[in-house]
């Protein structure tokens, strides 16, 4: 599964962070640097593949790292900020 960056999103990486800001809402978010990891991976890699180099740059298992990736995502797209790609 694939996932893309909604049209209401703006983002920007500072350090190993990132704040992802939502255009309609005005809202920011600001993300760890693990959420980072998988957010600056989002369009570039399918949710197996984050997991995959998550695990390996956090020295995570995978399941963990599956966990919170799922979790991640679902938030994400639960607040609109990024759609599937099916």
């Amino acid at each position: 599964m694939r996932y893309a960056f909604a049209p209401v999103v703006a983002w920007q990486s500072v350090n190993d962070e990132a704040v992802v800001l939502d255009l309609s809402t005005r809202h920011a978010i600001g993300l760890n640097p693990a959420a980072a990891f998988v957010w600056t991976r989002i369009e570039a890699q399918s949710v197996s593949e984050i997991v995959t180099d998550l695990s390996a740059a956090f020295k995570i298992g995978l399941e963990k790292a599956g966990s919170d990736v799922s979790v991640f995502l679902g938030d994400m797209h639960q607040r609109g900020l990024i759609e599937r790609l099916e």
